[in-house]
C-alpha cells in the first residue's frame, strides 16, 4: 500500500483540504473501493484476440477504465446510502464524499490511488485459455479493504 501512503502525502502536499476530505470520507471510500473491484473482477470477463486478452465490457476496454467507472457507480450509490445517516458525524462524512465526487478530477486521483496489485490472481496463460477468470482474485483485496482505509484516514 506504498502507494497509496505515497498518493495521500501529495495530497497533503497539494491541497490540505482535500486531504482532509479523505480522511473523514475514509469509511465511504473503503466501501466503493471494495465494491468497484468485486464488480471488476467477477463482472469482467477476459476473451482472447490476436493472442491478448482484452476485457470487453459497456464500461470501456481496459481494466482502468473499467474500474473507473464502477468507482463513480459506487461512488454515487455510496453518497445516496450516505444521505440517509442523520447523525451529525454522518453529515460531515456526507459533506467530504459529495466535496470529492463533484470534481471528476479528485475522483479519478482516488481512483488511481487506489490501484493495488493483485498477488493471487490468475496468469495471463490461464486467462488467455478460459482456464480462469479474475473472481478468485477478490480475496486479496478483501483481506486488503480495512488496511486501505487506515491509511487513507491517518496517513
Amino acid at each position: 500500500m506504498f502507494w497509496t501512503s505515497w498518493h495521500i502525502e501529495l495530497a497533503d502536499q497539494v491541497d490540505p483540504v482535500f486531504r482532509r476530505h479523505i480522511s473523514l470520507a475514509a469509511g465511504h471510500l473503503e466501501t466503493i473501493f471494495v465494491e468497484s473491484y468485486r464488480r471488476l473482477l467477477t463482472d469482467v470477463r477476459p476473451s482472447l484476440r490476436r493472442e491478448q486478452v482484452e476485457f470487453g465490457s459497456d464500461k470501456g476496454r481496459t481494466l482502468f477504465a473499467i474500474l473507473r467507472s464502477y468507482f463513480w457507480e459506487a461512488g454515487r450509490a455510496e453518497a445516496e446510502r450516505a444521505r440517509q445517516d442523520g447523525s451529525p458525524e454522518g453529515v460531515k462524512t456526507l459533506q467530504s464524499l459529495v466535496a470529492i465526487l463533484s470534481e471528476s478530477y479528485r475522483m479519478d486521483y482516488i481512483c488511481s490511488m487506489s490501484l493495488v496489485p493483485i498477488p493471487e490472481g490468475p496468469t495471463l496463460s490461464d486467462l488467455r485459455s478460459n482456464k480462469a477468470n479474475l473472481a478468485g482474485a477478490f480475496k486479496s483485496i478483501e483481506a486488503g479493504r480495512f488496511r486501505f482505509a487506515w491509511i487513507l484516514a491517518n496517513a
